[in-house]
């Protein structure tokens, strides 16, 4: 058993940073922002359609569940940039099958037919424009992340575990490179442009030294499969550059491999979409994975930041943390809830119940071992401070108001936990 630290990142671990001028990249935001976008058309210069499928996604779930809930008045479907790559990622793939256009052919599309007809140009090219909508929003906030004085709060967090931890990252951006500034990632010099990955250079990284693990990709990675290496490396696996700029004149021109029902797969340089299993086939990220697991089989010590457990081959990971650990695990949680759930046990197990993931329920199920909907279990919670509440088991903190408030006010508490041993 070691005394480093696994962290895990998701979207809200970088909510609270300074976005004045720039775009906050909420999945509202990003969505948005996404559904904006044109493209060219194979026979006209422009078409919306983005748009024209998030529209027509969103009828049709508003009506499936106004059709099973009649009581329900108003109902907006909560969709997200990701589902609607996930739909234009499928359509693709069969559109190919309907316009007789390659074999073998995407299985299901043999079967289904759709409303909307575009050609496959379009939508490939509805794919890429996503992908860059989503990278220049993270790029925009990672280079004003790179100043100075910027987000100090965040950078001086990552640096006081003095090496002893290591990061597991669902964003895109670079952050938490920029505020260890000395980390292992498993790439090493390669090109004056981009680096390449070595699996042994992560699995034998020094113990004082900090990993850096991107589990659904990195704005600065792309591939490239050059000649000198083509017999080492798959020629879809990624590399490292040196800044977004590097990568984008060579973006669009990547194959696209399929999964084992013959839809093609878009995965670099991040994995978005709902294909993610099939994405991560390559490395690093098979890599990353991996190291996961060894991670979460070596040490008790676990923080999560802003993750929502939206994707469950991850969450089967975590989760087994509580088995291989028991009495030893340390869990620290950090959230944004709202403010009334810190009134009292009761409220704060209402917003538990309607509000959080059906992933989230399963983890802290297993860690209070206060079953699914655990009553009993909340109401013998510890409110400890104005923020921060404890599992009678005394494995669990979890703090509600957000990654700044908790930097800001419980660092210490914190490190202090997560290297604390149960009697």
């Amino acid at each position: 058993m070691n005394n480093r630290t696994i962290a895990i990142l998701g979207a809200g671990a970088v909510l609270d940073f300074d976005f004045n001028g720039i775009e906050k990249p909420t999945t509202a935001n990003i969505t948005r922002i996404c559904t904006e976008q044109k493209v060219q058309g194979l026979y006209v210069e422009e078409i919306d359609l983005i748009r024209q499928i998030y529209e027509k996604i969103e009828t049709a779930t508003k009506t499936e569940y106004l059709r099973l809930h009649p009581e329900v008045r108003h109902y907006k479907p909560n969709l997200s940039f990701e589902d609607l790559f996930e739909v234009i990622e499928t359509l693709y793939s069969y559109n190919s099958t309907w316009n007789h256009e390659h074999y073998p052919i995407s299985l299901i599309s043999a079967l289904v037919n759709s409303e909307i007809h575009f050609e496959s140009i379009e939508y490939f090219r509805s794919m890429l424009a996503i992908v860059k909508t989503i990278v220049d929003i993270v790029d925009a906030y990672d280079k004003k992340f790179r100043s100075d004085n910027c987000e100090l709060w965040y950078k001086h967090f990552w640096k006081s575990f003095n090496g002893q931890i290591d990061v597991f990252n669902f964003n895109y951006d670079t952050t938490i490179e920029n505020s260890l500034e000395k980390y292992n990632d498993g790439f090493v010099g390669f090109t004056q442009d981009y680096e390449r990955f070595e699996p042994e250079v992560l699995w034998n990284a020094d113990s004082a030294t900090p990993t850096v693990n991107h589990l659904h990709g990195c704005i600065l990675y792309a591939d490239v499969n050059p000649k000198p290496v083509e017999f080492y490396y798959n020629h879809r696996d990624l590399y490292k550059f040196y800044s977004v700029e590097g990568w984008k004149s060579i973006f669009g021109y990547h194959w696209m491999p399929r999964n084992q029902v013959g839809d093609n797969i878009f995965y670099t340089p991040i994995a978005t979409g709902l294909k993610k299993t099939d994405k991560l086939c390559y490395m690093p990220h098979n890599i990353y994975h991996a190291h996961l697991v060894k991670k979460i089989i070596e040490n008790p010590s676990l923080l999560i930041c802003g993750y929502s457990f939206g994707d469950l081959y991850a969450n089967q990971i975590l989760e087994r943390h509580k088995l291989i650990h028991n009495k030893n695990q340390r869990v620290v949680i950090i959230d944004k809830w709202p403010d009334y759930v810190n009134d009292d046990n009761v409220s704060l197990y209402r917003y538990y119940m309607d509000h959080t993931s059906s992933g989230f329920k399963e983890f802290a199920a297993r860690i209070t071992e206060g079953g699914i909907a655990p009553l009993e279990t909340f109401k013998r919670f510890d409110h400890i401070s104005n923020d921060c509440w404890q599992s009678p088991n005394s494995s669990l903190r979890l703090y509600t108001k957000g990654m700044k408030n908790a930097v800001m006010n419980h660092a210490d508490d914190i490190l202090e936990f997560l290297n604390m041993k149960i009697s």
